[in-house]
């Protein structure tokens, strides 16, 4: 079987810098029509939304890659609970340019009957998105798409107040880790 190669994915073969503007305006036209021409949206209530590899085609398109800087098991009798924590690596200037932390449980709507390693991969996920979506989410407004997910607009915590004050804290930790060397 031969795999297609999407519509226009070598239009923009020139260099695009996130650091000069008018390049990125650019690109977000690029964004549009590639995202649109090959159906890679995903509609939520009448808004389009992106999904983390769509994040991960406009990172790479600039030379930016996710790299998962840890894994924390936060699991306990009751749950299984994994944190990600993924830095954004310029390719180009092999400089750490942006950061995010995924957190997901089998608490969630959904998720219950899942596996530990399902868990795991979904923190892995939801970091790598969040960490695009700090440094491009305003790229991909300008192309016309939602940049924040839905689930980071929902209130749907199953967790206790103290098993919730123990996973932000351990973030807050590992944000701080990282700081000296990732902006985030």
């Amino acid at each position: 079987m031969k795999t297609q190669t999407p519509s226009n994915v070598n239009q923009s073969k020139t260099s695009v810098s996130l650091y000069e503007p008018d390049q990125m305006v650019s690109f977000a036209a690029h964004l549009q029509t590639f995202f649109t021409e090959n159906n890679l949206l995903s509609d939520i209530q009448g808004k389009a939304y992106v999904k983390v590899p769509v994040w991960q085609y406009a990172g790479t398109k600039l030379g930016i890659i996710p790299m998962v800087e840890e894994v924390a098991n936060q699991s306990s009798d009751k749950e299984i609970c994994y944190q990600t924590k993924v830095a954004l690596l310029n390719i180009k200037t092999n400089e750490y340019v942006g950061c995010g932390f995924g957190l997901c449980s089998n608490r969630e709507s959904g998720k219950k009957n899942k596996p530990a390693f399902a868990i795991q991969s979904l923190s892995q996920t939801r970091a790598i998105g969040k960490a695009y979506r700090n440094l491009l989410g305003w790229v991909i407004e300008l192309a016309g798409f939602e940049a924040e997910s839905l689930e980071d607009n929902a209130i749907v915590s199953t967790r206790s107040d103290e098993a919730l004050k123990e996973a932000l804290a351990s973030m807050e930790q590992s944000k701080a880790s990282i700081a000296k060397r990732v902006y985030c």
